[in-house]
């Protein structure tokens, strides 16, 4: 796409699996861009006022939860 913006307007929750991450850029566009994010604590999910945080170790079940959770936010 030319713009990430032109996919994340349709995009309902940001996924960030990472176990290891510097900054973030993508989810930093997903949070500029008004998207929840759901992210293992990690570079700019490190913050719990911008990311849903899920642990690394984390079950299915566990991710589930988060999504439903920063859908309703």
């Amino acid at each position: 796409v030319d713009n990430p913006r032109d996919l994340l307007a349709i995009t309902d929750v940001f996924l960030s699996t990472a176990t290891h991450e510097g900054f973030g850029l993508a989810m930093g566009e997903a949070i500029l861009s008004g998207v929840p994010v759901v992210a293992t604590p990690r570079g700019i999910a490190a913050d719990p006022q911008l990311a849903m945080q899920v642990a690394p170790d984390a079950s299915s079940k566990q991710w589930i939860k988060a999504i439903t959770r920063s859908h309703r936010v």
